[in-house]
């Protein structure tokens, strides 16, 4: 017996799909624009699983047989064509109620290869019009190199390196200018992933009628793409030709692509989006410092920004206002959009626009140290005063005469707090007192830091790019770092204490967020974490001084301490770095004892600062950022005619007088875990052979290369004895009571 179906005339497929469903019905339109127009007939397919064959009938057939499976099938034409000429398809003949399509016909080819020179990955890539990658790491110059050869109509990169700076490092200003243009043209999208890790390879590039999905192990370098190098990599290829938009293989893999993007940010972001708008004469130096950065620096509003910040400043914590003014008004002279940056990021200070290019800023209120993290502390170098933002008022810490009582019992105190360090039992008292004296030094010094850049800048032009280093406190716990923060804080509001900010918040984006409030009081730092240091310090300290301050902007001094000793490289020539060895004891009576120093108030700072403004107009500049400090401290010495401290360091920079390397191998060599002996030419140290090489790093990274040292499992050879010998007698006053036994003496002399 003949099987019969039913066919239905074209309609929409959303109410056809409905009536089909509630109706049992099982045809439905086929949608082929490319088959021929012919007078009076309607192209039919029969939609049987194992048939599809199509074939013509007469319009107003009711009954038809299907060519290829035999099979009788009803036709019910219910509605014509609303062109009676023009010929209508149709679907037919499924089995069930399922609603299916008839897809074009996809050839799918799989392959795989190896990726080396001579067999480049390239060759799969080039030619496509639209490319959606995802890799590990790229290269810039592949990237332009790619678009300037192949004819890509638009290329989108994710890479899921976290270390977005090592592709940074490899940016030069002609390589951004070119980047930036293809992706503000739509060419070129970079994207990066800040948190998430990823080590894919996926390349989905899509042809006229074809795509190509390939993954393996190849990134979009030179090794990677076998351009160049003895790099082998491996690639699977999956080649779909044909209508490939609809097969599951591509709309499963822009699947997993989006996964990937939807993690990622925009490389360029907000630079591409104002690059149009840097004046020509600034775009090397803009671009310079957003590759360093990653910030935006040189744009019209950012030099407004700063100059009303200024202005603001400079009006609050002016010595003419008056004591009873509540609001100060100013008209700056910036866009909108500076003025409403401004407003938006001091509107918890109460900072307001009042009418156009109005400013209202409440005195009490920007100036209440209490809605901050720190006060507001401004130098003026014209009326050589320190001011300071406290309860709401503008204070003066700079006294008006020196009082040599007062500046005798202001010395006694602060040698007190630095004597406290005995109750920790250093190994080394000297060593442990000079160290705190000179991390104290360093941060009372510190508000005059900008004013130190700006002498820095006008001696040695823009060629030293380097400010005042950045002080880290380093050491184990218990050794006082906190403690030494919070005593700073006392001497330079001479009021009460400023907690330091807490180092699990320390980002660059905070950073840069609080220097805004163009505040000279020190951004103090409290313990870092490790990850800290990894994912945050180095942009910071790379960037603080050297490529965002400008002498329109009030810049303050950065000061952070931590467990670990700052990594080598490039960080350790822009950091001043000071050993707190000492452990304090956790007893009651250690406590106490340094609970009485932050009950007494002293008056040092106010002392300090006039003798530093008095110091500053006799003394040449030095690269030793507290060389004004030292003199002024000194200064006060002698008014007060006090007996200076064995451990002061008022002659030179502590790291000009003790190297911590050279102390730690010269201990090494006096208790015999470190052998000297000497041939002809050189001088040779043979450590424990229980020594492993991690435990030798301390007692050796530190030797400068200058010695020409080499090393040969544990031994190490130096080189130019006349360089290491006085090196480590420098050494000899900081071992504490250790005797170096005449032998040695002799060996170093």
């Amino acid at each position: 017996m003949s099987r019969r179906h039913t066919i239905l005339p074209q309609q929409s497929r959303e109410t056809e799909i409905d009536d089909m469903k509630n109706k049992e019905i099982i045809a439905i339109p086929k949608n082929n624009k490319n088959d021929p127009i012919m007078e009076n007939t309607s192209t039919l397919v029969h939609k049987k699983l194992e048939c599809g064959h199509s074939q013509e009938i007469l319009i107003g057939v009711t009954e038809v047989k299907c060519q290829e499976c035999s099979e009788i099938v009803d036709v019910n034409i219910q509605n014509e064509p609303e062109d009676a000429n023009s010929k209508s398809t149709f679907s037919w003949g499924s089995i069930g109620p399922q609603i299916t399509e008839k897809k074009s016909e996809i050839i799918r080819t799989f392959s795989s290869e190896i990726v080396k020179v001579g067999k480049t990955l390239t060759k799969h890539i080039a030619g496509a019009k639209n490319i959606r990658a995802v890799v590990y790491v790229s290269n810039p110059k592949e990237i332009l190199n790619f678009l300037d050869q192949h004819n890509v109509d638009k290329m989108e990169l994710v890479m899921g390196h976290q270390r977005v700076h090592d592709f940074r490092s490899e940016l030069t200003p002609d390589i951004v200018e070119k980047l930036v243009k293809h992706r503000n043209s739509g060419r070129l999208t970079l994207y990066v992933s800040p948190k998430v890790h990823f080590h894919s390879k996926i390349y989905i590039c899509e042809f006229d009628n074809s795509v190509k999905m390939i993954n393996g192990s190849a990134n979009l370098t030179k090794t990677g793409l076998g351009v160049k190098g003895t790099q082998w990599n491996h690639i699977w290829i999956l080649d779909l030709k044909g209508d490939y938009t609809l097969s599951d293989d591509y709309l499963n893999e822009i699947e997993h692509y989006e996964t990937y993007r939807s993690k990622t940010t925009e490389f360029f972001g907000d630079f591409g989006d104002a690059f149009e708008q840097i004046e020509p004469e600034k775009k090397i130096e803009v671009i310079e410092n957003w590759i360093v950065s990653g910030d935006v620096y040189g744009l019209p509003e950012d030099a407004q920004i700063r100059k009303v910040t200024r202005l603001i400043i400079d009006e609050v914590m002016s010595p003419d206002l008056d004591a009873e003014q509540t609001v100060v008004s100013i008209i700056p002279n910036a866009s909108n959009k500076a003025l409403k940056h401004i407003t938006d990021n001091y509107a918890s200070f109460g900072v307001s626009i009042e009418s156009e290019g109005h400013i209202s800023i409440p005195v009490s209120k920007y100036l209440d140290h209490k809605v901050r993290q720190f006060p507001m502390m401004r130098v003026d170098i014209e009326k050589e005063l320190v001011y300071l933002g406290w309860n709401g008022k503008n204070i003066i810490r700079t006294i008006s005469e020196f009082h040599s009582e007062e500046i005798n019992d202001s010395l006694s105190k602060f040698e007190k707090f630095i004597e406290s360090v005995e109750f920790a039992e250093p190994e080394f008292p000297l060593l442990a007192k000079t160290s705190v004296a000179e991390s104290l030094l360093y941060i009372i010094s510190s508000p005059f830091h900008h004013e130190y850049m700006k002498e820095r800048r006008e001696i040695f032009g823009i060629t030293e790019e380097r400010g005042p280093r950045i002080l880290h406190l380093y050491g184990g716990t218990s050794n006082g770092k906190s403690k030494l923060l919070t005593y700073c804080s006392l001497l330079l509001t001479g009021k009460e204490i400023v907690t330091p900010l807490d180092g699990d918040i320390f980002s660059d984006s905070k950073v840069v967020g609080l220097r805004s409030w163009q505040s000279v009081y020190p951004m103090m730092w409290d313990d870092l974490t490790n990850d800290k240091w990894a994912a945050q310090a180095e942009k910071v300290i790379k960037t603080h001084w050297d490529k965002r301050w400008t002498k329109e902007e009030y810049c303050p001094q950065l000061v952070l301490t931590s467990n670990r000793q700052c990594p080598r490289g490039p960080l350790q020539t822009r950091v001043k770095e000071i050993h707190l060895s000492a452990t304090y004891p956790r007893t009651s009576e250690s406590r106490v004892e340094l609970a009485k120093h932050f009950k007494v108030k002293n008056k040092l700072f106010e002392y300090f600062s006039k003798a530093y403004f008095e110091q500053s107009k006799i003394l040449d500049y030095s690269d030793d950022e507290s060389y004004i400090g030292r003199a002024a401290i000194k200064q006060l010495y002698s008014i007060s005619g006090r007996k200076k401290p064995k451990w002061m360091p008022l002659e030179r920079p502590l790291e000009d007088e003790y190297n911590p390397t050279s102390v730690r191998l010269l201990k090494a060599i006096v208790d015999k875990s470190c052998i000297v002996s000497k041939n002809t030419d050189e001088i040779i140290l043979e450590f424990d052979e229980n020594f492993q090489h991690w435990e030798l790093r301390p007692y050796v990274d530190g030797i400068p290369n200058e010695f020409e040292w080499r090393k040969q499992g544990n031994r190490y050879f130096i080189r130019r004895p006349d360089k290491f010998k006085p090196w480590i007698r420098d050494a000899y006053p900081w071992i504490g009571k250790r005797k170096i036994p005449r032998k040695i003496k002799r060996t170093f002399r």
